[in-house]
């Protein structure tokens, strides 16, 4: 029984997970950046819960395996248990998968706000270190 609390309570931090990395992506796409860091604590928090209810789950199949060592998992978890960790197999990928997608854009917008700092602020550049911009560089006007 609390391995199936466990399992649902798990299933339901990666569910909300994946609504807050998609409304971040959405938030990328309308230019509302203020909205992605609004999310960051309550993202933070799930991943924390998540964590600890990883932990629990671990322990709680620690000890089953532990009572009846010549049994498997197939054995030791009844069908629902089966069932309820493959759903959380499943959300996992899926929020893989949303987490990319999510990359993706973070390192789009990166790149263009760097490509942006550098066409404005021409740096010099000697092998991997830059320095700070030639002050009549700033002033540059091209015509």
């Amino acid at each position: 029984m609390m391995l199936k609390r466990h399992i649902e309570a798990a299933i339901g931090d990666i569910d909300r997970l994946i609504a807050l990395t998609k409304r971040d992506i959405e938030a990328i796409k309308a230019t509302q950046h203020e909205k992605m860091s609004d999310h960051l604590r309550e993202k933070e928090a799930l991943i924390h819960a998540f964590e600890n209810r990883k932990s629990l789950l671990n322990a709680e199949l620690v000890e089953r395996t532990r009572k009846e060592p010549d049994k498997g998992l197939d054995v030791l978890l009844d069908k629902e248990e089966q069932l309820l960790l493959e759903k959380l197999k499943k959300r996992l990928m899926k929020l893989k998968k949303v987490n990319r997608k999510f990359a993706r854009y973070v390192v789009s917008i990166s790149e263009f706000y760097n490509t942006m700092l550098d066409r404005v602020f021409a740096l010099d550049s000697s092998g991997y270190e830059k320095t700070t911009p030639k002050p009549a560089s700033i002033l540059k006007v091209s015509a």
